[in-house]
């Protein structure tokens, strides 16, 4: 059976470049293109059917969750 990849990632780790975009491979599919630097890690997002946006804002709200939980992680073990 065949399926189709509604999420297509890929990185790019030239630091000659600012900005990295990927493309969807299927219609109703969304494509991530990141690059991971060494303070951020921009993501481009990108999708036929108009739903990058709301993707990105889930995405987004996943990450601050994350930096939010490693910060406390930080502050947790400083302490001890």
């Amino acid at each position: 059976m065949f399926s189709s990849n509604e999420l297509s990632t890929s990185n790019c780790g030239s630091n000659a470049l600012d900005v990295f975009t990927f493309g969807p491979v299927c219609p109703e599919g969304l494509g991530i293109g990141y690059m991971i630097k060494d303070t951020n890690i921009p993501i481009n997002v990108t999708s036929f059917q108009q739903k990058a946006h709301t993707f990105t804002s889930a995405l987004t709200r996943a990450l601050s969750d994350i930096k939010d939980l490693l910060q406390r992680t930080n502050t947790s073990d400083a302490k001890h």
